[in-house]
């Protein structure tokens, strides 16, 4: 279960990567122990073919880990959360995160993502959760236009475009002059960390 703004623009990430081992996405709603209902999208996999640490990396390629939950992800308010069912997936999750600060990819930003264990037995009925409704499922797919359109409107785009693409400099590095740089790399840890094989 994971929680980053609109999750009509988180859930491509999951999709994205259904021939590992994705089975379902749904949009839905949290609830959180305040009492606040998250857009959040719940993602069934089978773990015979995908590991959980691969699903972490969709999600942080998926959204800008350093917004605090007041700014947001891209004019949705709210902050960004793994929810874990397990203690394992609680530890892997905190390691990941852990792991992708540790890269220096957001080149010294804190990464503001919170790993939340889902609660269903505490009073506040935190990590509830309540899918949408079938007219939010599945949005990108079924309005590509309007999708694109609102992902290039509200800087998500622009944002995972400058984080992600390569970068090629004319600068010289061990004796050779113009090279392409890329910020997710093995050498940082990145890749790894994306691809869920640390």
């Amino acid at each position: 279960l994971f929680t980053a703004g609109d999750a009509r623009f988180l859930q491509p990430a999951f999709d994205d990567i259904r021939y590992l081992g994705v089975r379902s996405t749904v949009v839905g709603f949290v609830r959180a122990a305040d009492g606040a209902e998250l857009p959040a999208v719940l993602v069934s996999y089978d773990s015979a073919k995908l590991t959980y640490k691969r699903l972490l990396g969709a999600f942080w390629r998926g959204i800008d880990p350093t917004r605090s939950a007041a700014q947001g992800q891209f004019g949705s308010a709210g902050p960004s959360v793994i929810w874990a069912s397990s203690q394992a997936e609680l530890t892997i999750a905190q390691e990941s995160r852990r792991r992708l600060e540790a890269s220096d990819l957001f080149k010294g930003l804190a990464i503001e993502t919170e790993v939340r264990a889902i609660d269903q037995g505490d009073a506040s009925g935190s990590g509830l959760w309540t899918a949408a409704a079938d007219s939010e499922q599945d949005w990108y797919r079924r309005q590509p236009q309007a999708y694109e359109k609102l992902r290039a409107q509200s800087g998500r785009s622009g944002w995972f475009e400058r984080t992600y693409r390569p970068i090629t400099t004319t600068a010289c590095a061990d004796g050779v002059c113009g090279y392409v740089y890329f910020p997710c790399s093995d050498e940082n840890g990145c890749t790894a960390i994306m691809q869920g094989k640390w």
